[in-house]
This record gives C-alpha cells, sequence and structure tokens, in this order.
C-alpha cells in the first residue's frame, strides 16, 4: 500500500510492513522510492516531501554508508534533476524545499519520541526495525505526525530473537490481518531474489549438488519450485555444515517467517546430536516394536535421551539416545 496513488495522480495513505531475512535489499528499496516521490511530488504537483528514514541505533558511522549509497544513485540522475539535489550533514533537500533525512532510532524512548515531535513527516522509513531498542516509542511518536491521507510508512526488517519485539508482535499481527494500523505486511524468502543461485559453468556448482540432502529437503526443493541454479544456492547455504551452522543459514536465508526467529538458544539436544555422530558405534542387537526399533550396545555408562521437537527438517522424527 505504501507509494500508491489514485487515478488523479495524487498520493495515497499506505503503511507496510515488510518482514525479510538477512542479505536482502529492502532498505535500498526504501531509499530509491523516496528519491522518486520526492522528486515526483515537486516537479509534478510543486509539493516539498518531508521523510525520514531511521536506522538501527548505533553511531553515526551507521548513517554514513547509507548516505554514501544514496549519494552514488543521485549522481546517476540525468539534467536538471541530479542539479536539483543538495545535501547538508546527514539531510539531502530537493529544489530547495523537499527534505529527506537519515538518522539513527536512538537508544531510549526520550531520544524516540523527540525524533516523532520534531516535525510532520510525509514519508517514515524504518529500516531494519527488528534491531530497534525503542520501536514502540519510535511508532508512538511518529505515527501520528504522519498525515492520515497522503502519508506513507514503510517499515522493513528482520526478525529479532526475542518473540515478543514490537517488530514480531506487530508484524505477525498485520500477517493475520489482525493489526489496526499496519494495512498490509508481507514476507519474502531468499528464492524471491532472481541473484540467490549458483549457475551451471561456476565450478561450485557440481560440488553443491553433491551435498547430501535427506528426504525432506528434497520435497521441498518441489514444493518451492526452484530451477537446478537456485537448488544449488539452496544446498551450498542451507544443507552443509554442522547443526548449528545449517540454524544459522535458515535465519539468513528464510523460507519462511518461522526460520527468521530460529535461535541458537532453542537447540536443546543439537550438540548432543552432533557429538554423537561422532564415531558412534553399530548396536548389538536390533529388534521391532511395532512402529518402534529397539536398539541394544554393549556396556553403556551414559545415557542421554532427547527428542526434536521441531516440526520440520531431516531430524523431525528422531529419539537421541
Amino acid at each position: 500500500t505504501c507509494f500508491r496513488r489514485g487515478l488523479d495522480g495524487r498520493r495515497r495513505f499506505g503503511v507496510d510492513a515488510i518482514g525479510k531475512g538477512r542479505r536482502s535489499r529492502f532498505s535500498s528499496l526504501g531509499l530509491g522510492a523516496i528519491q522518486y516521490e520526492m522528486q515526483r511530488e515537486m516537479d509534478d504537483h510543486g509539493k516539498a516531501l518531508a521523510c525520514l528514514t531511521t536506522l538501527q541505533a548505533g553511531t553515526e558511522d551507521t548513517l554514513d554508508p547509507m548516505h554514501r549509497q544514496f549519494g552514488a544513485a543521485l549522481a546517476q540522475l540525468p539534467e536538471p534533476r541530479r542539479s536539483r539535489w543538495d545535501s547538508r550533514g546527514h539531510t539531502w533537500i530537493y529544489g530547495g524545499k523537499a527534505v529527506w533525512q537519515l538518522v539513527t532510532a536512538g537508544n531510549s524512548a526520550t531520544v524516540a519520541n523527540r525524533k516523532g515531535r520534531s516535525a510532520r513527516w510525509d514519508i517514515w522509513h524504518a529500516a531494519d526495525v527488528g534491531l530497534f531498542p525503542q520501536a514502540g516509542e519510535l511508532w508512538d511518536a511518529i505515527w501520528p505526525t504522519v498525515p492520515k491521507q497522503s502519508g506513507s510508512i514503510y517499515l522493513e526488517g528482520t526478525f529479532p530473537g526475542d518473540p515478543g519485539h514490537w517488530w514480531q508482535t506487530r508484524w505477525r499481527a498485520a500477517w493475520d490481518g489482525l493489526d489496526p494500523q499496519i494495512l498490509r505486511a508481507f514476507f519474502f524468502a531468499w528464492h524471491s531474489d532472481p541473484s540467490r543461485r549458483i549457475t551451471r559453468d561456476h565450478p561450485a556448482y557440481s560440488v553443491a549438488m553433491r551435498v547430501p540432502v535427506g528426504d525432506a529437503d528434497l520435497v521441498r526443493e518441489v514444493e518451492l519450485g526452484l530451477d537446478p541454479e537456485q537448488v544449488a544456492f539452496r544446498r551450498q547455504v542451507r544443507c552443509g555444515g554442522t547443526l548449528e551452522e545449517r540454524r544459522a543459514a535458515r535465519r539468513e536465508y528464510p523460507e519462511t517467517p518461522e526460520e527468521t526467529t530460529d535461535v541458537a538458544a532453542e537447540s536443546y539436544f543439537g550438540h548432543v546430536a552432533e557429538l554423537l555422530q561422532r564415531g558412534i558405534e553399530e548396536p548389538v542387537t536390533r529388534r521391532g516394536i511395532g512402529s518402534l526399533l529397539c536398539l541394544r550396545w554393549g556396556e553403556a555408562r551414559h545415557v542421554v535421551i532427547g527428542v526434536d521437537t521441531a516440526e520440520w527438517g531431516r531430524d523431525r522424527q528422531a529419539v537421541v539416545m
């Protein structure tokens, strides 16, 4: 719903929440949309927009890479638009009136509220909002300043490990159609990015295709409709390495919203399973008992029993002893 316009060409109110995995380009997309909207409103309608981008809390050094990225994009513009842009610190100005500010989200409720009260914002872009320590306070401060007929709020970010974080709860409510303020929620899995692939002529392609995968992964590849080059990428980044390395890969390259919060602290028996997989000996006897299988080893000094409760995965039906 963000950045939409009516048949008359005028801006319409919109609030979108973009759930994403790591290493995606949605912050850059927000910058491009802001640039376009500022130029179009000033050139076509003579209206100067006030735009704000908030980044994850940090030092001023956090702002510099995005500031340079915006400047590099503006340098590609043809004249006369390029010469109509000017910068002052971390503020960009178009046509002498339209303003875009780039600031950190702040480390306290006081800072968050000061940013909200400081002005009216036609566009608010919250970049990586899942990292904001005071996301709720920032929302409460800025939400009233955005005009409800023509304003845009563009929230995007990865999901924090804390399931009670403001971003996690508000995105989920919007995803379920229950949030009264966020109009629409989106989730973008890794394969929605066409660059996530290993081409057939690359040496890594054959290596990735030899990575051992279980039946669940084979089924999942079909369900996602992946082409062979995407399959190679998926197997390289998600199917190899240790259990914790695979969990980290799922967080960076998720296929479901749940995978983005698959934190290491939830791996109750993962380290035990890894240890038992090293040099385990064959049992002395095997005996079927209904749908169960009884395995007896020789003398055992220590026995560890664990059940993997994950709803999906190669070991979703496993009991480790």
